[in-house]
């Protein structure tokens, strides 16, 4: 029994679909695993043969996660007994793979590279910023070198997802491993400033594979098909300029969240500063964008939501576009693309990666 006698207020019935059936089609056999605000796995469960699962759970927040080998796993975040009983998830067919690829944060000693030589505060810090960044990404998966700076670094995020980091030891076995078992997830790789580069071209993106300098690069590959693309984020604080590593064709659509202040906007133009932007577009009422496109020696464009919005973007002409609108706008722009509701509450640091596919679209929920 999940709870202590008497303890349990509420429980947790749920139903696991195909994305797009038309009534039942529950997936029997899925995995459900759930996990507690402090990264515990409470519960491990599969659904029965009408793809239901039933879990009795104390009152509290946990994340629900559902996977299947042949579908794009899922996260969602559940409040069981404030008024939540039941969730609906529905499980997609792989159309890519999401690899967010980071160097290892500041360690203790900069000059040493020590496989023992941990993180410093500053590292740590950024640690923690990785995990912020990433806490809603649907990561279902930490993969990391042997050493303990590259292990500390993605220690928290893997932490808070209830995760045990995979050690790697050559860049064959990491991406062998990554495009048999995650086919449509999102993975996180962490590496060294000497195997970022390596790493992504292994994945199949056309990137300059150089030394990276700098801590606070975040890549982000997508992986189909017919090939691979990557994005240049940054997070956390600022170390110094680097050279773009983004690659590819693919066409991404940066959806940012409205929220206003000058910290706000100050932290988008680091965080984008690198995406190698085209255009920039934002509604009348959300002005953080001026300080990123400036930067980017740009203007921003005003932006009213279109009827078709990949029609809208090929008209556009450019392969990676940024939009700032409410967050009711941002909504309706993502499920006009057919994608998950995003859920109401947001903290003002939401950004949504979405990459237009020819067989739909992909959105990865970013905070920066």
């Amino acid at each position: 029994m999940l709870c202590a006698a008497g303890a349990c207020q509420s429980g947790l019935e749920g139903t696991v679909s195909r994305e797009g059936s038309q009534g039942g089609g529950g997936i029997p056999g899925a995995d459900v695993a759930i996990v507690s605000e402090g990264g515990v796995r409470v519960a491990e469960v599969k659904t029965d043969a009408q793809g239901a699962f039933t879990v009795p759970l104390e009152r509290g927040t946990y994340r629900v996660q559902v996977s299947h080998p042949d579908l794009s796993d899922r996260t969602a975040l559940v409040k069981v007994g404030f008024g939540q009983r039941t969730l609906a998830v529905s499980l997609a067919e792989p159309r890519a793979t999401t690899v967010f690829v980071v160097r290892h944060a500041e360690k203790i000693h900069p000059d040493s590279n020590a496989i023992s030589v941990p993180l410093s505060a500053e590292g740590t810090a950024r640690a923690q910023a990785l995990a912020e960044t990433l806490d809603d990404a649907g990561i279902s998966a930490v993969y990391t070198t042997v050493a303990l700076r590259t292990r500390n670094t993605v220690g928290p995020l893997a932490t808070r997802m209830g995760l045990e980091p995979i050690e790697y030891r050559n860049l064959d076995e990491l991406v062998s491993r990554i495009r048999a078992e995650h086919p449509g997830d999102a993975v996180l790789v962490g590496g060294h400033s000497n195997t970022v580069g390596p790493t992504l071209t292994a994945l199949g993106a056309v990137v300059d594979t150089a030394t990276i300098g700098d801590y606070d690069n975040l890549y982000v590959a997508t992986v189909t098909d017919s090939g691979t693309g990557s994005l240049n984020l940054q997070y956390g604080s600022d170390t110094g300029p680097d050279d773009v590593k983004s690659g590819g064709d693919l066409q991404t659509l940066i959806l940012v969240e409205a929220g206003g202040d000058a910290p706000r906007a100050a932290g988008l133009a680091h965080a984008l500063g690198k995406a190698g932007v085209g255009a920039w577009f934002a509604e009348g009422n959300v002005p953080v964008l001026g300080e990123a496109a400036g930067a980017a020696g740009q203007s921003v464009r005003s932006f009213e939501a279109p009827p078709d919005l990949r029609a809208w973007f090929d008209e556009v002409g450019v392969s990676t576009v940024v939009v700032g609108a409410t967050a009711s706008t941002v909504a309706g722009l993502l499920e006009g693309l057919g994608l998950p509701a995003v859920r109401a509450g947001a903290d003002g640091r939401r950004v949504f990666v979405v990459t237009l596919l020819p067989n739909g679209a992909l959105e990865r929920t970013l905070r920066l």
